[in-house]
């Protein structure tokens, strides 16, 4: 499953990207000023999709700057289906102050299950 974010009334885009391979769970945040890769793990709870911290693309718990952003486990946001359309929940991930009552931010890619 591939979802990505849907840039809002922004004038400079940062595209985040969520694959889920099987066991592989990986958010890709590249744009503006942007190159971040981490590694995550998705779970199954219910109708949810809950997707936490485990490292950075490098096995690391720095980012590209040596900084300490996210703990072990830490929950990023959680996924969830209304509709046709896929809920945000954020929490250690919030990368923006948009409302999660408003339009989906992650969208079903074409091509994925």
């Amino acid at each position: 499953m591939q979802c990505v974010v849907v840039p809002r009334l922004a004038p400079l885009f940062v595209t985040h990207t969520l694959t889920i391979n099987g066991p592989e769970c990986r958010i890709d945040a590249e744009g503006y000023q942007t190159d971040e890769h981490i590694r995550c793990k998705a779970t199954a709870n219910g109708d949810k999709l809950d997707v936490s911290f485990v490292s950075f693309k490098d096995g690391g718990m720095n980012n590209q700057f040596g900084k300490k952003i996210y703990t072990a486990n830490q929950p990023l946001f959680a996924l969830t289906k209304k509709g046709n359309a896929i809920a945000t929940t954020w929490q250690g991930y919030s990368k923006n102050d948009i409302d999660t009552a408003g339009p989906p931010t992650f969208r079903k890619q074409a091509g994925s299950r």
